[in-house]
C-alpha cells in the first residue's frame, strides 16, 4: 500500500510540476513514479 500512495504522490508532484514549466523537475518525479510502478499504465 505505501508503495501506491508514493506513487500517486509521485505523480500529482510531476503534474504540477510540469504546469509550472519545471519540465526537468516534473520528468524526475514522472520517472520516479514508473520505477515503483512499471507496469501502471498511469504513468505512461
Amino acid at each position: 500500500m505505501r508503495t501506491m500512495e508514493e506513487f500517486e504522490e509521485l505523480l500529482e508532484q510531476g503534474e504540477t510540476l510540469a504546469g509550472e514549466g519545471l519540465l526537468e523537475d516534473s520528468l524526475l518525479r514522472f520517472e520516479a513514479a514508473l520505477a515503483l510502478e512499471p507496469e501502471n499504465p498511469e504513468v505512461i
